[in-house]
């Protein structure tokens, strides 16, 4: 069972790639993680340059970046070599593969720049996650920053920035922007300073709730509400703290105007300064339960590891799966318990609880019983 299963590292053995690929073996080491390496060679078309020998060269380096990475202790699953459009061929194989997430370098002068680099279009075209190593920026064991603004697309960005949090044992912020009324209204209707109060006040509210229904269990949090323009602030936000990863649900469906959707995610991810990743339909992390799973013991320890790791919902699911081969194992149900316990439902904790001492003295009664049984025999 593997939370972050394969990687796919597109290398084109520039700086850029090179960063990609050191940030590529941390992720891998971290989770446990294969990679699978590809380049893609562009559409040429120029006389008197020998595709083979431009082939043969490409395996060779390829071969020479796969050694560094084993050599790290990190499997590599497979290297790639692909000939076309460099965008439509790393997608190609990321679904051929059903990669977990695509690491790809960013050159330091994309910054500031259009998103019409091969970075860019990955993040716009992918439905993969995307995580783009940008240069000179901290590791992501040094903090990483998840946005939200309550949407569905934020709410999977804040999902997945947790375990990565938890897993390089680094410092999560969560952060969101209240935007001024009057630049929503668009000069429509002037409102009163007291009335933008309370609008921050009922946005920190909304906040509060949201934050409420994630288990941050064994990651140091930092929550932060703060007004202006949403990637004004967050810029700002990761030049004051040690933000090495920011985590970002690129598209939402909030009908608020407030959502951080569309421009607002590409002016981050342009002039960001450290790595991002963006979450879109898929998550980086999720979990695949072995489809034959008969070993209850087994079952139950990667329940209590997921349950470890603040995964109370996966974690529930391994439980029952363990009642699915044995009813009566009282361990589920106490797991069961507190498993619901960390989602926050004591009904269903409390009735798990009961069906654990129930069963738990039905079968002590039947032991009693039993040893009574023969001890008459020996009589």
């Amino acid at each position: 069972m593997k939370l972050l299963e394969k990687i796919l590292l597109p290398v084109d053995f520039t700086e850029s790639s090179e960063r990609a690929v050191a940030h590529a073996i941390e992720a891998a080491r971290t989770f446990k993680s294969n990679i699978y390496m590809i380049h893609v060679i562009p559409e040429l078309n120029i006389k008197g340059i020998p595709m083979d020998m431009v082939r043969d060269n490409v395996k060779k380096k390829l071969s020479e970046t796969a050694s560094v990475i084993t050599k790290a202790g990190i499997g590599v699953r497979d290297t790639l070599v692909a000939e076309g459009n460099i965008v439509e061929k790393i997608l190609s194989a990321a679904d051929f593969h059903d990669v977990n997430v695509i690491i790809s370098g960013s050159a330091s002068s994309e910054k500031g720049t259009s998103l019409g680099t091969t970075a860019g279009k990955l993040i716009r075209k992918s439905s993969k996650p995307v995580w783009i190593v940008k240069g000179g920026g901290e590791s992501a064991s040094s903090g990483i920053l998840a946005p939200v603004d309550f949407s569905s697309a934020s709410r999977r960005a804040l999902k997945n920035a947790v375990h990565l949090a938890r897993h390089f044992r680094s410092p999560l912020h969560v952060l969101t922007v209240v935007k001024n009324i009057n630049s929503l209204l668009r000069g429509i209707f002037n409102t009163t300073e007291e009335k933008q109060k309370d609008y921050e006040e009922s946005i920190r509210e909304r906040f509060d709730s949201f934050i409420s229904e994630f288990d941050f269990t064994g990651v140091e949090v930092k929550k932060s509400v703060v007004s202006g323009k949403p990637h004004e602030e967050i810029l700002k936000y990761i030049a004051a703290n040690t933000i090495g990863l920011t985590v970002l649900g690129s598209i939402g469906d909030s009908k608020d105007s407030y959502t951080l959707i569309g421009s607002v995610a590409e002016k981050v991810i342009r002039e960001v300064p450290c790595s991002v990743i963006t979450v879109k339909s898929e998550d980086p992390i999720y979990l695949k339960m072995e489809a034959e799973m008969h070993d209850i013991e087994v079952c139950t320890i990667q329940g209590n590891d997921l349950l470890k790791n603040g995964m109370p919902q996966e974690a529930l699911n391994h439980f029952r799966h363990c009642l699915n081969i044995d009813p009566l194992y009282t361990k589920a149900w106490d797991n069961m318990a507190e498993a619901y316990k960390r989602l926050g439902d004591e009904n269903a904790a409390n009735e798990a609880r009961s069906r654990s001492k129930e069963i738990e003295d039905r079968l002590w009664s039947r032991r009693v019983e039993a040893e009574i049984r023969a001890d008459k025999y020996k009589k």
